[in-house]
């Protein structure tokens, strides 16, 4: 039988075509090779074997930018090393830590085990951070496990507590200290979520601050905190208990209850010198309350706030310098650009969902923008993407 050339045309076209709806049927077509399956596992980081995620297809959505040309992007969902194995999924800052999967990092009191935590950070990254601040899926047993700072490296801090534990820890040198913060599920609690990013200013600010002890000037008390009797003007985020004390006349001094809003609070100018973002000549002097080393304690609360009555005694920068030293390298010299790891540990059946993911999201953001306004943005904290 002879066929035509039309004919013949036509049969080959809808071959083809069959063959093409054949291919996308079993899977084996690609709309774009380039594009790799955001579900496959990367089997160069530890125990990945440990992770499944659960429904993480590759989907398509249209992209405002580019809808009038009739392009599109495709949304790949988060890698696996960010997702629990129940789906729940983080943000790309976090640095995910399985606890059994990845090591073991919590001790029989249900502590996190600090030294085990720098080293496998230290064993897994390329570069280390700065800072290495790391949330917990649990509540731990001990209060002061909720928040605190443990020192790595203080050797260029300037001045206060220096010292070098890089071979204690494992680091590889560039990790100045590890901060250590409580369960993530406080966030949702929204006076929780303010108060944490104060905390997480404030424990960053113990690389630096505030180690001061000699009993000539009582800046310090014994725990590493600015003692409450001391009056900075507009305040110091590493005052015990972030109280404000101010004068109201020769002998008296208020301050406000501690409230929740993040940008109440910041550093001192006094702060910023010591950790050398700030130059020597705009420190304005400081102060304290001769009312014994706790005025919160020993104060009275009238119409809200705390006031406490003592003798006022006024010291400048020189003063202090004549006790402790000059800081050294003095600003401008000083670092004053910082990169933060953010880590959560969790349980290899944590219970964290994507609710408490998102949140922590937002958290994240709000302490990112809150770091520079602490600092009056002298100084820059860049959180680091994994």
């Amino acid at each position: 039988m002879k066929i035509s050339r039309i004919t013949f045309f036509i049969i080959v076209i809808l071959a083809l075509a069959g063959f093409y709806a054949y291919k996308t049927r079993t899977g084996l077509h690609v709309e774009n090779p380039s594009v790799q399956p955001s579900n496959e596992i990367d089997t160069s980081t530890n125990n990945k074997a440990d992770l499944q995620v659960k429904n993480l297809d590759i989907s398509q959505k249209n992209d405002n930018s580019s809808a009038s040309s009739g392009s599109s992007k495709m949304a790949l969902s988060p890698p696996a090393e960010r997702c629990l194995i129940t789906g729940t999924c983080f943000d790309d800052r976090i640095f995910l830590i399985t606890e059994g999967a990845d090591g073991n990092f919590i001790d029989s009191d249900n502590n996190s085990i600090d030294k085990e935590i720098i080293l496998h950070y230290a064993k897994s990254t390329r570069s280390e951070a700065d800072f290495l601040v790391v949330f917990k899926d649990w509540n731990a047993l001990s209060a002061f496990s909720a928040a605190y700072f443990i020192s790595v490296n203080s050797s260029d801090s300037g001045m206060g507590m220096l010292e070098n534990e890089d071979r204690t820890y494992g680091s590889r040198g560039n990790l100045k200290g590890l901060i250590t913060m409580p369960n993530i599920k406080v966030l949702s609690d929204p006076d929780s979520f303010n108060a944490n990013i104060f905390s997480f200013a404030h424990e960053l600010g113990h690389y630096w601050l505030a180690y001061f002890y000699d009993p000539l000037l009582m800046i310090s008390n014994s725990s590493g905190h600015y003692n409450s009797c001391m009056v900075f003007g507009d305040g110091d985020i590493m005052t015990h208990g972030f109280f404000n004390f101010k004068r109201v006349s020769d002998t008296l001094f208020a301050s406000p209850p501690p409230d929740n809003d993040p940008h109440r609070m910041k550093f001192s100018d006094f702060s910023l010198y010591v950790m050398g973002l700030l130059p020597e000549e705009e420190v304005a002097p400081i102060g304290i309350v001769k009312s014994g080393m706790d005025c919160v304690q020993n104060g009275k609360v009238e119409n809200g706030a705390i006031n406490v009555t003592g003798d006022f005694e006024q010291f400048t920068l020189s003063d202090f310098i004549k006790v402790y030293g000059a800081r050294n390298p003095p600003y401008p010299n000083a670092k004053r650009n910082f990169t933060v790891q953010v880590a959560l540990l969790v349980h290899r059946d944590s219970p964290l969902t994507q609710n408490d993911a998102d949140t922590f999201k937002r958290y994240l953001d709000e302490a990112e923008n809150y770091l520079p306004f602490a600092v009056s943005n002298k100084a820059t904290f860049k959180f680091l993407k994994n």
